[in-house]
């Protein structure tokens, strides 16, 4: 696959793809990059994305190989995150998931939550971890179980479908 075929593939999806050297130095950005993020061809990109990737890489930027963070929140907007590092690139290709995630918002309607409990399942769904939720509520780790557990055995199979929890 070219680079040009990547362009084109993910310019269909709404994707955004940026292209960087080695130091993080922006060589190509598609539009949907330069609408996030602006012009930055030339300059070393640290905020964004690139902020996902050093927190889980290190300083250095780490090994030659693939990183997928699924359901990450960036400027506002969620997106499947991938990061291919290379010997001398590395590319990252975020795919807009707030489609999916409003479908998923929407689909916990059809459950008989509590308020409470559509409020977590809400948070779940963005991709808030447990730690985030505890913290934005200001509830602890076992009512937030507790809450987690009735939401699971409600939602059933379901489940699987509507909400996606991100790696940690």
């Amino acid at each position: 696959m070219s680079n040009r075929d990547l362009r084109d593939l993910t310019e269909e999806d709404g994707c955004t793809v940026c292209i960087k050297d080695i130091e993080g130095r922006v060589e190509y950005q598609n539009a949907k990059c330069l609408e996030a993020c602006g012009e930055r061809t030339g300059l070393v990109c640290k905020d964004g994305c690139m902020e996902l990737y050093s927190a889980k890489t290190g300083k250095k930027g780490g090994e030659a190989r693939p990183i997928l963070m699924p359901s990450r929140k960036i400027r506002d907007k969620h997106f499947d995150a991938l990061f291919l590092r290379g010997k001398s690139h590395l590319t990252t290709i975020l795919y807009p998931i707030e489609e999916q995630i409003s479908e998923s918002v929407k689909a916990l309607d059809g459950f008989d939550l509590t308020p409470r409990e559509k409020e977590i399942a809400e948070l779940l769904v963005r991709g808030l971890s447990n730690r985030e939720i505890m913290a934005q509520l200001f509830i602890s780790k076992p009512t937030l179980k507790t809450h987690v557990n009735r939401i699971y055995k409600k939602l059933g199979p379901a489940r699987e479908k509507i909400v996606k929890r991100p790696e940690r």
